[in-house]
């Protein structure tokens, strides 16, 4: 797709101006990187408005009231998927993927792995044209865990081998270890907005989901009742609880960025935290970057059915993967003039050779999340060298770990759903707030915590219309 230019003897006429908002993190960066590629490919210029990521729907929104239409196309956190199409906000991108005249970039949807891959749709549209990939991974000093002296000392005590916890109540037996010397588990970012029901969220999904109930985790999809207070939940609350009691009480009042900080500073053995972990710490040069290591989360080795508290004993650990973060995607207003311009923008960033940049990139704030992100190393299909990872600071073990978590994670086939319905956001805060009251001491029992957090579950669907929500709810299952 070009803007045609002026003919030849005339005044070079100004381009026109596709509208793209971003958010003001790091990945402003690499969207503005492409603006002078899409100038030469499309003729037009992108005008990148800035705004904080946790406006960004706001921002949207405030942009209908006022009838400006200053926007043609945004990044977007993938919770707010279902609060744009019940907007009507945003356009199906089908028609310009699918495009058999190669008018815009190519890109390949199977490329990236099947957790994030569900996010670009809803139903059977596609909503969204791929950026950047999160999930939760385990974070652990691996000059602790293979330390000869605490092996056998582990050993002596635990009767187990000391290694990367293959389930939550392996890692709170380590952490017991540990904390005798002084050193904490886990540090948890617990203040209220900052986003400690993710930490949450990343326990309690092999406590819920498993073989037998891959998708009842958030509400009952036939009734939209909330499963949030389900015997599953507790449990994996009382486990919250354990790791939580493992650390300072100075974590309920910790941001995100003062819980990634302890770890960086060697004051845990292990974190729950996305792939912006170890890309901050190579940034920072953290004294401490040489025993960091990476791997999926432990898992359980139960779950209990949220509809009939059956359990269910698993041989093996029960591992789930998860998408939990906001996995960027970019979307196309249904109101912009500009729609094929916006979309071709977007499709700029998604493109393989310029995210397998990205992939390694400790500057660029997107994760990899991509089969041709991964090095030959760890797939025999990954097309990113693993020396490009080493050129940015990695450790070839770390390279490896790092990009083989994700895969593992975004791979497997058993996934905590991912919540885009409308009010999305508004059901976290909903949980962060009883969670943080919970370990404060403020709301009695992990039930009564969780029934609590059912109850404003349920005035938020009220106040959305349960009906609609239930409608969306099941569209969004993937």
């Amino acid at each position: 797709m070009r803007h045609s230019s002026s003919p030849a003897g005339h005044a070079q006429e100004t381009p026109p101006i596709v509208r793209i908002q971003v958010p003001d993190i790091a990945l402003k960066r690499s969207v503005r990187a492409v603006r002078g590629q899409f100038l030469d490919e499309a003729g037009i210029s992108a005008s990148i408005r800035i705004t904080p990521a946790e406006n960004s729907l706001f921002a949207i929104r405030e942009d209908i009231r006022t009838g400006t239409n200053a926007i043609d196309g945004a990044v977007m956190p993938m919770w707010h998927i279902g609060d744009l199409l019940a907007d009507n906000q945003i356009a199906a991108l089908g028609q310009f993927y699918e495009s058999s005249e190669n008018q815009f970039p190519r890109f390949e949807l199977k490329d990236e792995f099947p957790a994030v891959r569900a996010l670009r749709r809803f139903g059977d549209d596609l909503v969204a044209v791929p950026f950047d990939c999160d999930c939760l991974m385990l974070y652990y000093r691996s000059d602790l865990l293979n330390d000869t002296a605490h092996q056998q000392a582990f050993e002596h005590v635990a009767g187990a081998p000391l290694r990367i916890p293959s389930t939550w109540d392996e890692l709170v037996a380590i952490g017991e270890y540990f904390r005798t010397s002084g050193i904490d588990t886990i540090p948890l970012h617990l203040r209220v907005g900052g986003q400690g029901m993710f930490q949450y969220l990343a326990v309690a999904g092999p406590f819920v989901i498993g073989e037998q109930n891959p998708q009842a985790f958030w509400f009952d999809p036939e009734t939209f009742d909330p499963l949030i207070a389900s015997d599953g939940h507790v449990e994996a609350l009382q486990m919250f609880k354990r790791l939580y009691e493992l650390g300072s009480p100075d974590q309920l009042t910790w941001t995100l960025a003062d819980a990634w900080q302890k770890f960086l500073a060697g004051h845990t053995v292990f974190a729950i935290a996305s792939a912006d972990m170890l890309t901050m710490a190579i940034d920072l040069a953290s004294p401490w970057l040489d025993h960091i290591g990476v791997a999926p989360l432990p898992g359980t080795t139960s779950y209990l059915d949220p509809f009939t508290s059956g359990r269910h004993i698993t041989g093996t650990p029960n591992l789930t993967g998860n998408a939990l973060g906001a996995s960027w995607g970019g979307v196309v207003r249904t109101s912009s003039q500009m729609p094929e311009a916006a979309y071709h923008f977007l499709a700029l960033l998604a493109g393989q050779q310029r995210q397998q940049q990205f992939a390694w990139g400790v500057h660029d704030g997107v994760d990899p999340g991509r089969l041709s992100q991964m090095p030959p190393e760890v797939d025999p299909g990954g097309m990113t060298p693993l020396n490009d990872y080493l050129d940015a600071g990695f450790s070839e073990r770390q390279a490896i770990e790092f990009t083989s978590a994700i895969q593992q994670t975004l791979s497997n086939p058993l996934q905590l759903p991912y919540l885009r319905i409308p009010g999305a956001f508004d059901y976290f805060a909903a949980l962060d707030r009883r969670l943080s009251e919970f370990l404060a001491g403020d709301s009695g029992s992990p039930e009564a915590a969780l029934q609590l957090a059912g109850d404003d579950f349920r005035s938020i669907s009220r106040r959305l219309g349960v009906q609609r929500q239930l409608e969306i709810y099941r569209r969004s299952l993937v």
